[in-house]
């Protein structure tokens, strides 16, 4: 995307022609996988296996999006199979049950959603976040991910044989046209990432089992991290998320609900408005490549040109919408004060924004993140609303992932390994995952103090 120009942005929006002003996003760089259209947007309903598999089709170069051919398939089947056997028998044997995958190959040729309208439109969305997985996760630049789904050896003549049969007759086109976006590389820590997923690809079963799990998850840390991040002051100090084990039972008091998913709720309602900040900020401060906040408004050398840029941007902003607006009361909030303090500017220019926006628009816009629930990340707990969930299966993946093969760690050393992660638990849901551990055997306790306590491997 190339990057636009503070003149650009002001015809654009109309804000220098006398038109009707127009709401523009994403306008320097796209930093959500997000849309403003219900259509497009992904629900998360569909097994994510299927973002997997576009996952791992894009990340070696090839279109996200296949359209598998099953007829041409049996065609093959029938043709290089020595004993000749009716399309019926054939399909019976061959056939592969996507939803019940035992081989990691096939990940390649998972099939797409795209038959209904409504699987169509949202196929958009899905081919965006998975642009957005690849470049997050810079699986298109590890190699051992790439060489995986290249040098994964058959158990057998039957996975030979299903294999074939696929690479043969699916085109593989070249991507076009994909969605671009800019990630910031602070907040996932790559080299701990990389360690988790190669421990699922020393195990072909481990690896079908939890790669959508793995995946997803870093992904919800991702989004959640960046949007409380997105207007702080300091942009490498982490949201701090307590989450709640799925199976107990919580109040009030609990750090889980006082200090988690309800805070990101709320900062998700201005979300739209917030990327649109951040997004003109960036263009007014005439960055070539994007910024955060709390990078720009540190930059002393670069104060004197966001200034400038955004005094006279507030003034025509302002004038445009007071222009079109129809409600006094309105404008007279709105105000403009040429005051050249860019703490009083930045304000003005984010009361600017969410004017012009519509808010059906904003809503859409943040719906993305009532999506989330369907991830299992996030649980509603009653009148308690929302709160960070860890499910069984969550905590052993990341307990399968930490504890070396055959080996043990101290039970501390674990939790601060989740914390790493960016999964934190108080003291009480320790206590409950410490019986999880005990009711599946995998807990050495030489005493009752966590110093000697060991959680075993489960691989």
């Amino acid at each position: 995307m190339a990057k636009m120009t503070v003149d650009e942005l002001k015809r654009k929006m109309n804000l220098t022609n006398n038109k009707n002003i127009r709401a523009e996003h994403n306008c320097h760089s796209r930093i959500f996988p997000f849309y403003t259209r219900n259509p497009d947007r992904v629900k998360f309903l569909d097994d994510f296996n299927e973002i997997v598999g576009m996952v791992v089709r894009e990340s070696i170069g090839l279109d996200s999006a296949i359209e598998i051919n099953n007829e041409k398939i049996y065609q093959y089947l029938s043709m290089n199979i020595e004993n000749q056997l009716d399309e019926s028998t054939l399909k019976n044997i061959f056939n592969v049950d996507f939803g019940n995958l035992q081989d990691p190959y096939l990940f390649k040729y998972y099939p797409v959603l795209n038959f209904t309208k409504t699987q169509k439109d949202e196929l958009r969305g899905k081919k965006a976040l998975t642009t957005y997985i690849v470049k997050l996760l810079k699986l298109n630049i590890n190699d051992e991910w790439k060489n995986f789904f290249v040098n994964i050896k058959h158990n057998n003549l039957y996975e030979e044989i299903i294999r074939s049969s696929f690479e043969d007759n699916i085109e593989n086109h070249e991507i076009k046209n994909k969605d671009e976006f800019y990630i910031f590389p602070e907040i996932i820590d790559s080299d701990i990432f990389n360690r988790d997923l190669k421990v699922l690809m020393s195990d072909k079963k481990i690896f079908v089992d939890n790669i959508s799990l793995l995946i997803s998850y870093y992904l919800f840390y991702y989004i959640i991290q960046l949007t409380y991040r997105l207007l702080q002051n300091d942009f490498s100090k982490p949201f701090d998320m307590y989450f709640s084990y799925d199976k107990e039972k919580i109040s009030s008091s609990r750090l889980c609900v006082k200090k988690g998913y309800k805070i990101i709720n709320e900062l998700s309602n201005n979300l739209l408005v917030d990327n649109d900040l951040v997004d003109y900020l960036n263009i007014l401060s005439e960055n070539d490549t994007f910024r955060s906040f709390d990078e720009m408004i540190h930059d002393k050398n670069n104060l004197h040109i966001l200034g400038k840029n955004i005094i006279d941007f507030n003034y025509l902003f302002y004038k445009s919408l007071e222009a079109e607006l129809s409600d006094p009361i309105i404008i007279e909030k709105l105000k403009y004060d040429n005051v050249q303090n860019l703490e009083t500017q930045i304000t003005q220019l984010r009361s600017y924004i969410k004017t012009n926006i519509d808010h059906a628009t904003e809503t859409r816009y943040r719906k993305s993140f009532d999506e989330f629930v369907s991830l299992t990340f996030i649980k509603h707990r009653g009148r308690l609303g929302y709160t960070f969930n860890a499910t069984q299966e969550l905590i052993l993946l990341f307990t399968s992932v930490i504890v070396p093969k055959k080996e043990k760690i101290l039970l501390k050393d674990l939790f601060r390994e989740f914390e790493k992660r960016g999964i934190k638990f108080d003291n009480q849901t320790k206590k409950e995952i410490v019986k999880f551990y005990e009711s599946i055997n995998i807990l050495e306790k030489l005493s009752d103090s966590g110093d000697a306590q060991y959680v075993k491997s489960i691989l």
